[in-house]
Formats: structure tokens, C-alpha cells, sequence
């Protein structure tokens, strides 16, 4: 569990969550959380240059030791690149970006992509850079990816409900390119750790799924964090999986989790991209 986990730091720059559960975590919290991670030998943390102050956050509290995974944003202009790589690197206050993720994708399969993947490639070249990456919604998008660029790294959903990468075979097709795969969204932005009465009224008409989720959770007398964890642990060729937390407690329950054998039905899952992409929210 530890060997593979990422911390998520999107609520320590804004807002971020469902419902009742959409917060920012206080500075002083933030800092509680990274002790604890550091202590239980977690290293790596993902954020990005558009999830508000957070990589200053970072940088107060001291993120030299720590893998830094970050995302570019969408481009308007070229000479951006430069500019937001190194103001990401001084806000952190790193030599290197362990990671540099595009935000994009859409725009990276466009002209303008092959310009800023160049400048990328340059920075890289200089050292600023480790590993260049993809931050992906959809399986076409990763086909599409693979043939225009070579990269070493992507981030995608997967859940307990979300099973289009394995589904379309995209993680075979990853590992045959020998990228590294890392899960994100594991709890589907918290909605899959709702109970019943909680969930939202705007995803009512899922109440099929919503049901097949908790009788499931009843008869295997298991949290919904415990269930969604271990899925995402099953797949063997996902090496690491991307976490946010509220609090440094939320934390220590999730390391907590004991990896188990679980047979997952069929009848938890979806194709409606309405529902597992967050942006339709």
C-alpha cells in the first residue's frame, strides 16, 4: 500500500470533493498530513501548476526529498511553457520536476501539441525534468497519444465502477510501451464513498448501479474504502495509485486497509462518460 501510493494534493490549493465533502484543507493540516506520509516512507506527491497556491504550499513546507508530479495546463501561447515550468520549480522550490504530466490531451494531439512537447523535451534535456507524461480521461485519447509521442508516464481514472482501461485493454497495451500506469480517481472524487442517503440527487438515475454498489459492500461487510483500495491494488499493472486526503487521520485509516482477495461483479460498472468524468458534474 505504501510502496504505491501518491498523495493527491488538489484540496490543498482550492475546493475540491462532492457535496457536503468539497473542501480546502487548512495550511496547518496540509503540513500534518506530508509529517505523517514522510514517516510511513511515502515520497511522492501529485499536484499541478492550475490547483491554486498549492505548489507554494508546498514549497513552504519543504518538498526537496519528495518525487513532485505536476501537470502543465492547457497552452495559449508557447512561450508559456518555459514560464510556468520554471515558475512551478521555484514555487516548490526544486532542482527537478520529477514528473511533468500534459493536462491536455486534447490539445497535445493538435499542431500547437507537437511545439510544446519540443519545449518539453528541451527542459528535459537541461535536467529540470525526469519524466514526461500524460494525464488522461479517455482510452482513445491514450491509442491517439502512444502514436504521435514517447513518454514515460500515465495518469488515468480507474475504479470500482470505471473499468474502461482494462475493459479496452488499454493497461496491456501500456506495459507492451512499457509506461508506468498510475490510477487516479479511486473513489470517484469521494462520490463512491457515500452512503445510499448521501449520494446526490443529480445521480439518481444511476440508483441501479448505486444499489448493486451497497448490496455488494453488505455482503462482503465491508467499507467502501476498503473495497475501492483493494480494487484498485488488484490490477498488477497499475504501479501506483493517486490518493487525496482530508486529514492526517483519513490518512492513517487508508494505510490501515488490508490488502485482500475480492471478487468484483460485473454489475458495478458503467460506460456513461456523463457519470465518470467529474468535468459533466
Amino acid at each position: 500500500m505504501k510502496k504505491k501510493l501518491i498523495i493527491g494534493t488538489a484540496k490543498f490549493g482550492f475546493p475540491y470533493g462532492i457535496g457536503k465533502k468539497r473542501i480546502r484543507i487548512k495550511k496547518k493540516e496540509v503540513f500534518k498530513i506530508l509529517n505523517f506520509a514522510r514517516l510511513n516512507g511515502i515520497n511522492t506527491l501529485d499536484t499541478a501548476i492550475n490547483y491554486g497556491d498549492c505548489e507554494k504550499i508546498l514549497g513552504d513546507y519543504g518538498v526537496k526529498k519528495w518525487k513532485i508530479i505536476t501537470k502543465l495546463p492547457t497552452i495559449k501561447d508557447i512561450r508559456q511553457v518555459d514560464r510556468l515550468v520554471f515558475r512551478s520549480i521555484k514555487n516548490l522550490k526544486i532542482n527537478q520536476i520529477d514528473t511533468l504530466l500534459f493536462h491536455d490531451s486534447k490539445q497535445m494531439l493538435s499542431r500547437k501539441g507537437e511545439k510544446i512537447f519540443k519545449k518539453i523535451l528541451d527542459l528535459k534535456k537541461q535536467g529540470l525534468i525526469k519524466k514526461i507524461g500524460f494525464s488522461v480521461y479517455f482510452p482513445n485519447e491514450v491509442k491517439k497519444i502512444l502514436r504521435n509521442y514517447k513518454f514515460q508516464v500515465i495518469q488515468c481514472p480507474f475504479n470500482i465502477i470505471d473499468r474502461r482501461m482494462v475493459n479496452e485493454r488499454i493497461f496491456s497495451l501500456l506495459k507492451r510501451n512499457n509506461i508506468e500506469i498510475h490510477a487516479r480517481s479511486i473513489f470517484l472524487k469521494g462520490l463512491l464513498l457515500l452512503n445510499k442517503n448521501q449520494i446526490p440527487k443529480k445521480f439518481k438515475k444511476w440508483r441501479h448501479l448505486w444499489s448493486n454498489l451497497h448490496n455488494f459492500l453488505n455482503s462482503k461487510n465491508r467499507l467502501p474504502s476498503e473495497v475501492c483500495a483493494n480494487f484498485a491494488l488488484s490490477n498488477k499493472m497499475i504501479n501506483k495509485i493517486v490518493v487525496g486526503f482530508d486529514d492526517k487521520k483519513q490518512l492513517d485509516n487508508f494505510l490501515s486497509i488490508k490488502k485482500e482477495k475480492i471478487f468484483f461483479p460485473k454489475n458495478i460498472q458503467s460506460s456513461d462518460i456523463s457519470l465518470l468524468n467529474p468535468s459533466n458534474w
